[in-house]
């Protein structure tokens, strides 16, 4: 496997790690507070979908492309990892949001087609993004931008472990939600566009393609039970091919698509005071379809909770014109 292969295919398992878009709808954080999440990652791969790449170098097990092959047909290959994400949310204003996400690897462990095996444990790349609030009516309509900054350590070395991508991104989705169900269920979809910078580490230096992305997700909070949360989200990731300056390394385009069932209890819903929002999550992430991506499924398990951080200041901060707040960090319950 060459080191260009090498490197995209890690790449793609860290990709799968920290997806584009982790909280959900086109709500914004209510103004003067601080949505966070911290939550355990797991990934235990020993299959990925069949690339081009992968299907001409692995003729001997690979059935055809798109199939979930071994990563390499000698020694098997896998890759293991352990991460801890830390992401937080702040309503600067009633309309606009501003947030952070920040990837620990506890532990990183890949076993390249030598059959050696390497670890690594460090941050990840640090993602920050932005929303805000076009439209707050029967419709909600925003958009979102997202940057990613290559701060994880990065090798196309066949015995290292990358913990980043070592080049940045841009995102800009549009996202649209529909609340029904006197606002205890919602709608929604999202649709965006992430531009991939050329990287440079990678001999010869690697022209990655740019990545369509889109998704739909469905959540309800039952009314007899306003404790539990359930959702299901449907993502897609398509990626253009990456190219580099010597067309014999061009690299097939890494494309998945998952769906993720979701659920969230709110022990305190009940409760008066900061911590009645305080959520626990448990979803996994089942990849159905992808090239060159791993095809083992993410499990995740989280803890969520707002905080107020000053006080609002707009003329309409806090009011209910939420419909409803959203059900990932419930502050006003529907009504």
């Amino acid at each position: 496997m060459s080191r260009a292969v090498f490197a995209a295919a890690c790449a793609a398992c860290l990709a799968l790690l920290d997806p584009a878009t982790a909280r959900a709808g086109a709500w914004t954080v209510p103004e003067g507070k601080s949505w966070t999440k911290v939550e355990w990652v797991f990934i235990d791969s020993d299959r990925v979908f069949a690339d081009a790449d992968r299907a001409a170098q692995m003729q001997t097990c690979v059935g055809g492309i798109g199939d979930r092959v071994p990563y390499d047909c000698v020694s098997g290959g896998r890759f293991f990892a352990h991460q801890l994400v830390i992401e937080t949310w702040l309503g600067i204003h009633e309309r606009f949001s501003m947030g952070i996400r920040l990837p620990f690897f506890l532990n990183s462990e890949v076993s390249t087609a030598t059959g050696a095996v390497d670890n690594r444990r460090g941050i990840g790349d640090i993602r920050f993004e932005a929303q805000g609030l076009i439209l707050d009516a029967a419709v909600l309509l925003a958009a979102k931008m997202q940057v990613k900054a290559p701060t994880g350590f990065f090798t196309v070395d066949s015995l290292g472990v990358p913990l980043g991508e070592d080049q940045w991104d841009i995102a800009f989705v549009g996202i649209v939600s529909y609340p029904f169900w006197k606002g205890w269920a919602w709608l929604g979809a999202e649709a965006g566009y992430r531009v991939r910078t050329r990287n440079k580490t990678i001999d010869p230096p690697l022209n990655l393609g740019d990545e369509i992305l889109a998704a739909f997700e469905i959540g309800v909070r039952p009314e007899p039970a306003p404790w539990l949360y359930l959702a299901a989200r449907w993502d897609l990731l398509y990626g253009f091919t990456n190219r580099s300056d010597v067309s014999l390394f061009d690299v097939a385009a890494r494309r998945v698509m998952y769906v993720e069932p979701k659920i969230t209890l709110n022990p305190f819903f009940h409760k008066s005071g900061e911590h009645s929002d305080l959520g626990l999550n448990f979803s996994v992430r089942v990849p159905v379809w992808g090239r060159g991506w791993p095809a083992d499924p993410i499990w995740i398990l989280g803890l969520t909770g707002t905080f107020r951080v000053f006080p609002g200041y707009s003329a309409n901060a806090g009011a209910s014109r939420r419909k409803p707040s959203p059900p990932v960090w419930q502050d006003i319950p529907p009504q």
